[in-house]
């Protein structure tokens, strides 16, 4: 039943699976519990009735894990963003709209997401130990929540259909305070990795910035959430991006951007 070969990331490749369905097939280095977790994510989001893709079985093929997903054909949101340019202001809002609408669900029993931020603070090699009680100080400060929040929300998540759209990727779903899920929007608008080569080399530092203003304003908008509960979560959020698979230079664009704000406060 296995297809053609249409996508591929770090974790796992995404391969057609019949006509209606894709395998998304693990990589044999990626743990079992993990994958358990994100299958459990993606029931108990289709159960709070968001426009995710349908989930099927977790199942073994060719030695390795997978998980069955609806096939959902579209175009993503980062992709229209980078074609689209006269309709980002648009394309912008529906995506902030869509947030909004995943920080209204409850997460019970998920993971609660300032426990898997301070677990990737601890194991930052980058940061000394004492810049990690700083940063783990900060974070006790900040609200627990108790929202869905999406964990990796990004333009490169959110496929456009023709009457729709649908959110996908939900392997780091957690329990928390739907400011910290918005700030971390905000700094992989500021600073994630995008696509080498095409339009993407005309998103610059000052139109990335923008974007992430845009975002931003149209999602305070809705919420009533401010720019200071946002940028309470900075922090904490970009050390715990230093474990992820992330390119060395944007590493090393966090290491500043951290040690430059511990020092403004310390």
């Amino acid at each position: 039943m296995k297809g053609e070969l249409i996508g591929e990331g770090n974790t796992a490749e995404i391969y057609q699976w019949g006509e209606k369905e894709i395998l998304k097939l693990f990589r044999q280095d990626y743990a079992q519990a993990g994958i358990e977790k994100e299958y459990r994510n993606s029931q108990k989001v289709q159960e709070c009735g968001l426009p995710v893709p349908k989930v099927g079985s977790m199942i073994q093929y060719e030695g390795r894990s997978g998980i069955i997903y609806e096939y959902i054909q579209g175009t993503s949101m980062l992709d229209l963003l980078l074609k689209q340019p006269l309709s980002l202001k648009r394309n912008i809002a529906h995506f902030a709209a869509l947030h909004y609408e995943i920080h209204q669900c409850k997460a019970e029993g998920l993971s609660k997401y300032k426990d898997i931020l301070e677990w990737n603070i601890r194991h930052a090699k980058q940061l000394s130990e004492e810049e990690k009680q700083l940063i783990l100080a900060r974070l006790q400060e900040l609200p627990d929540g108790e929202a869905l929040c999406h964990g990796d929300y990004h333009p490169g998540n959110v496929i456009r259909t023709n009457d729709k759209s649908m959110i996908l990727d939900w392997m780091t779903a957690a329990a928390g305070s739907p400011s910290a899920d918005v700030a971390r929007t905000t700094l992989l608008f500021m600073a994630g990795n995008l696509p080498s080569g095409g339009l993407a080399r005309y998103f610059t530092k000052k139109i990335r910035k923008y974007i992430a203003k845009v975002y931003q304003k149209q999602y305070m908008k809705l919420s009533g959430m401010s720019i200071k509960e946002i940028n309470g979560w900075r922090l904490p959020i970009m050390a715990a991006r230093l474990v992820e698979w992330i390119p060395e230079n944007e590493a090393e664009h966090f290491l500043e951007e951290i040690r430059r704000e511990l020092s403004l406060t310390t």
